[in-house]
């Protein structure tokens, strides 16, 4: 049987500040990868994979204690495929969701904001030294 991956995030779960483009395009492939995992149910294994950070070159070496290596992501990736529609694919995903879950948005939208803008200005004022640089 074939399978499909469709990589999403945990931002899209929630309406979060900050991420609003990147939250709903998450959201449509989360809902995409779930519902055709009931609609191809027998025929293709869907699987929607609502992952955390994985160490990338695209991170830059950025360490968190929530980042896993990408074979630890894809060995839980690929223990959860045919068994569920949606899956973090890491335990430490799994927790970090859980527990972003149980705050209240009114505590979690002031502070994801406060991230995002603090991470713009740095992304901008980084740009701006390359650019002089140049």
């Amino acid at each position: 049987m074939s399978a499909i991956v469709v990589t999403s995030s945990g931002l899209g779960c929630r309406p979060i500040a900050g991420s609003v483009a990147y939250s709903c395009t998450k959201t449509f492939a989360s809902f995409l990868a779930q519902s055709l995992s009931y609609e191809l149910a027998g025929k293709i294994d869907c699987l929607d994979w609502a992952c955390g950070e994985v160490r990338t070159k695209m991170l830059g070496g950025r360490k968190s204690y929530w980042m896993v290596d990408t074979e630890a992501a894809v060995k839980g990736v690929l223990k959860d495929l045919g068994k569920t529609n949606s899956t973090h694919g890491a335990l430490k995903h799994e927790v970090s969701m859980s527990m972003m879950n149980c705050v209240p948005l009114r505590y979690l939208n002031p502070m994801f904001l406060k991230v995002m803008e603090k991470t713009y200005l740095r992304h901008l004022e980084s740009g701006k030294a390359e650019r002089k640089e140049a």
